[in-house]
This record gives structure tokens, sequence and C-alpha cells, in this order.
């Protein structure tokens, strides 16, 4: 079901960033397409961390952190699809969908990330 279109169209920049807000917070596809992400940056980060801190070979710790951002990017292509088609579509978006065209995109999210 597509967002009301006053909503979706104030005028200030503050309203603009509430706006936006809200619409990210109440919708549950965009949680489950960014939070997965999230927690693997933060863990490879964590990972990558404790390696130096130890004075170990940092090879598989990068390589880790490099996979986990080029997963955040795809899940943030992904939510930015999911989120399109919640304000433009008829039907409410689904979350694997979205993910599946966020695949078919990787190349260019990974470029955009980097």
């Amino acid at each position: 079901m597509a967002d009301p279109a006053l909503e979706l169209k104030p005028r200030q920049t503050v309203a603009l960033f509430d706006a936006a807000l809200r619409l990210c917070a109440r919708s549950t596809g965009v949680w489950s397409l960014t939070l997965p992400a999230g927690a693997c940056v933060i863990a490879a980060l964590f990972h990558l961390v404790e390696t130096i801190t130890h004075h170990q070979d940092l090879r598989v710790p990068a390589a880790l952190f490099t996979a986990a951002w080029i997963f955040r990017a795809i899940s943030m292509g992904a939510a930015c699809h999911f989120l399109e088609g919640q304000v433009l579509g008829a039907t409410e978006p689904n979350a694997w969908a979205s993910f599946l065209a966020a695949i078919k995109r990787t190349p260019s999210l990974v470029i955009t990330a980097a």
C-alpha cells in the first residue's frame, strides 16, 4: 500500500528528514534488509581490531571486512528498492524480491559503496 502523498512531500528540510525517518522506522522490510548487514560489518570490524591488537596476519580479517562491506552495499540497495516500491507501488513490496533486484545491480552498488 502506497503512503499518502502529503506526508511524502514536506516543505522544509527538517520536515523532509522527519518524514524519511518515519517511513524507515515503520517499515519492517527495511529493518530486515539492513540490520543483518550492519551486524556483519560490526562483527568484521571487531575481528579486524582484535587481529591488529594481537599483531596477527591481517589478510583474512581484511577480506572479511571487505566482504561485509559489500554485503552492506547490497543490503542498502535492497532497502532503497524496497522503499521505492513502498512509496510508488500499488502493492506491498517483498523483501526477498528487493534483495534479488539488488543482487542484479551488484556491480553498481559495490562501486557506489567504494
